[in-house]
């Protein structure tokens, strides 16, 4: 009979919660762009949905073998890396003054 290791079984719960953690973050960050409708919450909201798609897209790609979604995963990194430069740049702005 199969009997899983322990570390599978850690590695599956840490899957989970990381799962978990990325629908939290893009729940919060979306309420928090629909309350506060400011230019800053939607570039934080947009870096924190780009990550989200890309690690939905990357899943995607490595697990399902859809290779085409590698370039996807690329692009939304990409642009998730743009919107949180935009959203650290407006956030030092703002403090500053």
């Amino acid at each position: 009979m199969y009997k899983p290791s322990q570390f599978l079984i850690v590695q599956e719960y840490t899957i989970y919660i990381h799962g978990l953690v990325v629908i939290l973050a893009c729940f919060f960050a979306g309420s928090n762009n629909f309350i506060n409708i400011k230019k800053e919450t939607l570039n934080g909201a947009l870096f924190i949905f780009g990550f989200a798609f890309a690690d939905l897209s990357s899943v995607t790609a490595y697990y399902l073998k859809v290779f085409p979604f590698y370039i996807v995963d690329r692009t939304f990194y990409v642009f998730a890396l743009l919107f949180m430069v935009k959203y650290a740049i407006n956030l030092r702005l703002e403090t500053d003054y």
